[in-house]
């Protein structure tokens, strides 16, 4: 990626302002910008595209603005330097927990027609019941892929957890109204 022009962008964070890995405590609105070289899960201001969101959820989801140097990863975006614009009422209001629910349906149909698949849908159930939202979408995701290839490896497991995790991602920006960039 390596450009200089300002992105869109989204990021999850704890209910008191803390980035979920991190701990580093965002304020609304304030640059913060990271020093050296940037590296995935090393250094730099992480964010995520649209269709990153269902590998990083948490409780409350941001629009940021990423600026400067940017690296982009395969289920994320890394800057030189980042900002919040707004919080998306919408995640926390409803759409998380609709979220689960959905990716529990799913998982139950999938098991309706791979039977080894139905222990972990049902787990899915219990953690979309409980407001797990992460766990859900991950456990609904690796049914998937368990359906599709009959294995809970490979790349045909692999296939089916990512053809999963793009379909979270378009319920995600169709009910969030999310645009790219």
């Amino acid at each position: 990626m390596g450009h200089n022009a300002a992105v869109q962008a989204y990021k999850f964070l704890n209910r008191d302002g803390t980035a979920l890995l991190t701990g580093f405590r965002w304020r609304l609105g304030e640059w913060v910008e990271a020093s050296g070289p940037l590296a995935w899960c090393e250094n730099g201001i992480h964010a995520c595209r649209p269709d990153d969101l269902p590998h990083w959820l948490g409780p409350e989801l941001w629009r940021a603005e990423l600026d400067g140097e940017m690296l982009a990863a395969d289920d994320g975006l890394v800057a030189r330097r980042g900002r919040l614009l707004e919080r998306i009422d919408a995640w926390s209001a409803g759409v998380a927990q609709a979220f689960a629910d959905d990716c529990a349906g799913r998982a139950s149909e999938l098991a309706a027609h791979a039977p080894s698949t139905a222990g972990r849908a049902a787990d899915a159930a219990r953690r979309a019941a409980g407001g797990w939202v992460a766990m859900t979408a991950y456990i609904t995701a690796a049914v998937a892929g368990e359906a599709t290839s009959g294995a809970r490896a490979g790349s045909g497991y692999q296939r089916g957890f990512l053809d999963e995790r793009t379909r979270q991602a378009s319920w995600l920006r169709d009910r969030l109204v999310l645009v790219d960039g």
